[in-house]
């Protein structure tokens, strides 16, 4: 995890292929909009391969998808 606040959180996964990933809270109308940007990249054959394939999972939806089961989580009770 490289950063955390309540406006923006990056990640970067290091394996066969890089995943850096950066999600942007903003204030909306009845919660809140998240902005994802994504950035893979394959190390030798096998990455590339791997990395062409997350491209295309995430291209036909894959982030939305994860995303939208995000937003539909009950949220967590706050401690008085």
């Amino acid at each position: 995890m490289l950063e955390v606040s309540d406006e923006r959180l990056t990640l970067v996964a290091q394996g066969p292929i890089s995943i850096d990933v950066e999600y942007q809270i903003a204030p909306a109308r009845g919660g809140s909009a998240v902005r994802a940007s994504v950035s893979v990249l394959g190390h030798g054959l096998i990455g590339r391969l791997l990395a062409k394939a997350t491209e295309a999972l995430l291209a036909a939806g894959a982030l939305q998808s994860s995303l939208n089961r995000v937003a539909h989580q009950p949220a967590p009770a706050i401690a008085a």
